[in-house]
């Protein structure tokens, strides 16, 4: 993205050379800086070498039309990273909502209503460097944020290593709860972190060889405080069986979906991880079925032959989340209904930053609820060989 303090850089990509002459005229008497590409193979280069604010992208081209042209900008980037506005000489409502279907952030008509053409494209450079603006702040306060966490959770841990029989209760409880809330900023932070590098596109993850059941072991030591203060019991079904994954990244999301199911859990309940086995590419109804019958308790400890992928199921014994908010709760800060543990409310990144480290891999993180009876997040590694 180029300067803030520039009006915006746009690539004008038409294969009309007297569209683009009279249309760049009018964007460079706004001071706009104007790109020119004739075809949809020129438009992607320029995207992959240049700054860009803005595609103005005309749907009918030859060779490489607008839309595959679109296809491939949001294969790379989102539409709060580049804003495309589609440009289209036929008004059909179906191409047009095919479009915006497929990421183009507005369109024009031709002929173009150079008024309203003008202030679309302002407003869609205007929303793309708030978004900059906004994730560069994040960025800025996760990482000061950072260093003195470290320190304050270090300074607690030493603190309550010194605790003796002539240590107060008050005094027990207060750093308890500095030490609570200490861990939850740290976790708030390295979220935020993970999530600026997924939206900046800064993010992919190396596939290894990792054991399952060393992850969950790690997990479960990093989140036993938690468990420990809400009453709840960690239990692991997980065999030492291998999958191919990135270590780093599964401890992530299952940290993420242990914690939220022990916030979500009552008091006196458990929180399970456990596998299922099932054939490579076995959909996802009966990997549901699969869960399900973990969760009465048949648990697929030992890998079959002809296992293909092993389904890691986080299941807890909370009150399970109505049908209508199971999408939503996928979306950036948002949550479905407050926890039962008030104190562990949480920031709504943990679930969007599990979903995308999961696709990174591949693959999908996946729910199954109801209400009263509680919720299993799951997902399908391949087995390694």
């Amino acid at each position: 993205m180029s300067d803030s303090s520039n009006i915006g850089t746009i690539l004008l990509v038409d294969d009309s050379e007297e569209e683009r002459y009279l249309f760049k005229t009018i964007l460079e008497k706004e001071n706009y800086t104007v790109i020119e590409a004739v075809h949809g193979a020129d438009a992607i280069h320029e995207v992959d070498t240049r700054e860009i604010d803005l595609v103005l992208l005309d749907i009918q081209m030859p060779l490489l039309d607008g839309l595959e042209v679109l296809e491939y900008l949001r294969d790379e980037t989102g539409p709060t990273d580049l804003a495309v506005i589609m440009m289209t000489a036929v008004s059909s409502s179906e191409e047009i909502v095919n479009a915006l279907d497929k990421g183009a952030n507005d369109f024009i008509t031709k002929p173009i209503d150079i008024p309203v053409a003008l202030s679309r494209i302002r407003t869609q450079i205007q929303l793309v460097r708030a978004v900059h603006m906004k994730n560069d702040l994040v960025r800025m306060v996760a990482h000061d944020m950072k260093t003195p966490l470290t320190s304050i959770i270090g300074s607690l841990d030493a603190v309550t290593n010194d605790f003796n029989e002539s240590t107060s209760e008050d005094v027990r409880d207060l750093i308890e709860i500095a030490f609570r809330g200490a861990n939850r900023l740290e976790r708030l932070v390295k979220n935020m972190l993970d999530w600026e590098r997924i939206q900046s596109g800064h993010f992919s993850v190396e596939m290894k060889e990792i054991r399952l059941d060393e992850i969950v072991k790690t997990a479960f030591e990093e989140l036993a405080y938690y468990a420990e203060i809400y009453k709840i019991q960690l239990k692991s079904e997980v065999p030492s069986a291998k999958a191919m994954g990135n270590a780093d990244a599964i401890f992530r999301v299952l940290t993420n979906l242990i914690s939220n199911a022990i916030k979500f859990t009552r008091k006196g309940g458990s929180v399970i991880v456990t596998v299922a086995f099932v054939r490579k590419g076995q959909d996802a109804e009966n990997a549901d079925a699969a869960i399900n019958s973990l969760r009465s308790g048949q648990f697929t400890t030992v890998p079959s032959a002809s296992a293909g992928e092993a389904i890691v199921a986080v299941i807890d014994e909370g009150r399970g989340i109505p049908y209508e908010d199971q999408t939503a709760i996928f979306e950036s800060y948002r949550q479905s209904f407050k926890s039962d543990s008030t104190e562990m409310a949480g920031h709504g990144l943990g679930l969007p930053i599990s979903q995308k480290l999961i696709e990174a891999h591949g693959s999908k993180l996946w729910l199954a609820s109801q209400e009263g009876l509680g919720t299993t997040f799951f997902f399908p590694l391949e087995i390694a060989k």
